[in-house]
C-alpha cells in the first residue's frame, strides 16, 4: 500500500497558525509535495481565544440565528441524548459555546473525560474520532473546564526565557536519570508535574511563581509585572507591591500603600533525612 509520509507537522499548525511553503516527500516514486504559502491560500494566525476551531463565539451565535432551523436539530440531539455518542458530544459542544450553558459544558466535559482516561481504541477511524471530540470538547466547552468552583494561575517570571517540562507516567518521579518515588503514603497521587529549568544555567538562578487562586468564573488575570536589578527584585500583582532581596532572606510588601518588611528569618541548614 503506497503511503504518503508528510513532513509538515499538522498539529503545530493548527496551533500556531503558521505554514509556509515546503516540501513534502512521497514514498511513491519520491514525488515532491508543495503546500501552499499563507499568502497564496489566505491562511491567518489563529486565535489564542476560546472557542477557535470552528470560529469565534459570536460567529457561531451569528451562523445560529442565521440557520436557525439546522441549530434546533444540532439542540434537540444535544439534550435528548438519543443519539450517537459522536453526534451527541459534538452538539453538547456546539451549543455550550453557543448559548453558554455551564450544565450542559460540564456534561460534555464528564463525557468526554471517558474516553481520556479509558483505554486508546484500535483502528485509525475511531482513534481519530477520539482526538476529534477531545479536541471539539475542549475547545468549545474551555470556560467550564476547571477543578470544582476554583482556578489557580501561574506565572512564572523568573528565571527568564524558562525551560518548562510536564512528566507524568514513568516520568513523574524520574530527573537526572535516577528515581526518587515517594516514600510514604501522602493521599492521592498527583498525575502531573511541572519542571522548571533556566535555559542557560548559571552559577546562582532565581525562581519566581505568581500563583493566584481565583474563582472558577474567571478567564484570565492581569499580568505580574517583574523589575529585577543586581541587588533586589520587585514584582507589581495587581495592588500589591513585592521587594525580594538578593543578598539575604528579606524583603517587605506593600498593600495598599502599607508597607511591611517580611519577618526575619533564620537559615539553617535541612535535617539529614529531610535533604533525602
Amino acid at each position: 500500500m503506497n503511503r504518503i509520509v508528510l513532513l509538515v507537522l499538522v498539529v503545530g499548525v493548527l496551533l500556531s497558525g503558521v505554514l509556509t511553503t515546503r516540501l513534502c516527500q512521497s514514498e511513491e516514486g519520491n514525488r515532491p509535495i508543495v503546500v501552499p504559502s499563507d499568502k497564496e491560500t489566505g491562511r491567518h494566525p489563529v486565535s489564542k481565544e476560546h472557542p477557535r476551531l470552528l470560529g469565534s463565539r459570536g460567529r457561531l451565535q451569528r451562523l445560529a440565528r442565521d440557520r436557525s432551523d439546522a441549530y434546533q436539530r444540532v439542540v434537540r440531539v444535544a439534550r435528548q441524548a438519543k443519539s450517537d455518542e459522536h453526534s451527541e458530544m459534538m452538539s453538547m459542544a456546539l451549543v455550550t459555546a453557543i448559548e453558554q450553558d455551564e450544565q450542559l459544558g460540564r456534561q460534555a466535559v464528564d463525557t468526554v473525560l471517558k474516553t481520556v482516561d479509558g483505554p486508546i481504541r484500535k483502528g485509525h477511524v475511531t482513534f481519530a474520532h477520539d482526538l476529534a471530540r477531545c479536541a471539539i470538547v475542549y475547545d468549545l466547552c474551555y470556560a467550564v473546564i476547571t477543578n470544582g468552583n476554583g482556578r489557580l494561575f501561574v506565572q512564572t517570571l523568573l528565571p527568564h526565557d524558562p525551560q518548562i517540562k510536564l512528566h507524568d507516567g514513568q516520568d513523574l518521579y524520574r530527573y537526572g536519570g535516577n528515581v526518587y518515588p515517594p516514600r510514604r503514603d501522602t493521599g492521592p497521587a498527583p498525575e502531573c508535574r511541572i519542571e522548571i529549568s533556566p535555559s542557560k544555567p548559571a552559577r546562582t538562578d532565581y525562581f519566581l511563581h505568581v500563583i493566584t487562586a481565583t474563582d472558577a468564573t474567571v478567564d484570565s488575570i492581569p499580568p505580574a509585572v517583574l523589575e529585577e536589578t543586581d541587588s533586589e527584585v520587585r514584582v507589581q500583582a495587581g495592588k500589591t507591591t513585592i521587594w525580594f532581596d538578593k543578598s539575604k532572606l528579606a524583603g517587605s510588601v506593600e498593600i495598599a500603600g502599607h508597607l511591611q518588611p517580611f519577618p526575619e528569618v533564620v537559615a539553617t541548614p535541612l535535617p539529614h533525612s529531610v535533604r533525602e
